[in-house]
């Protein structure tokens, strides 16, 4: 097969998947830019967890969790923020950053992995006074959260998958 013919335009590069050119709504950049805002809350709450509690004691690298699990969400919601790259795969450009921010996505689900890992197992003993409850609920509300939604997709996939064949 004739590479050229593979080779997507320059002009289709601009467009979405679905070949049409794409503006985003205000209302998803108003979205992206409050998501890019509130992910900065992560991070300074890992901060301020070493400096105000003693959470790693109990749990084992909770504030480096906190931090760079922080700092991912900030750098992948200010790039789809800045690049303007849409919510919806379909209208998404073939470009390198949508291609950062898919990366990035990917690595959140991996970091929430481990940030299940190292709540979880306490959420029945915490809050204590060695880690006060808003940093614990926050690290382990949005883990379980970056965890259970593509989880829960994957299992619609399947069952989707299972019926049709049916």
């Amino acid at each position: 097969m004739d590479e050229e013919a593979l080779t997507p335009s320059p002009e289709a590069l601009e467009k979405g998947r679905s070949g049409e050119p794409y503006e985003m709504p205000a209302q998803d950049r108003a979205l992206m830019l409050v998501l890019a805002i509130a992910a900065l809350v992560m991070p300074v709450f890992g901060v301020l967890s070493v400096t105000q509690t003693d959470c790693d004691a109990i749990m084992r690298s909770f504030s480096a969790f906190m931090i760079t699990f922080g700092l991912v969400q900030v750098v992948k919601s200010f790039l789809a923020f800045v690049f303007k790259v849409p919510f919806e795969p379909s209208k998404q450009q073939k470009n390198l950053p949508t291609k950062c921010v898919s990366a990035l996505g990917l690595l959140s689900i991996a970091m929430a992995v481990w940030g299940v890992a190292i709540t979880a197992p306490r959420v029945g003993e915490l809050p204590s006074d060695e880690c006060s409850a808003m940093y614990f609920y926050t690290a382990f509300i949005t883990a379980a959260a970056n965890l259970a939604i593509p989880l829960a997709i994957a299992i619609g996939f399947c069952v989707a998958m299972a019926l049709r064949k049916t």
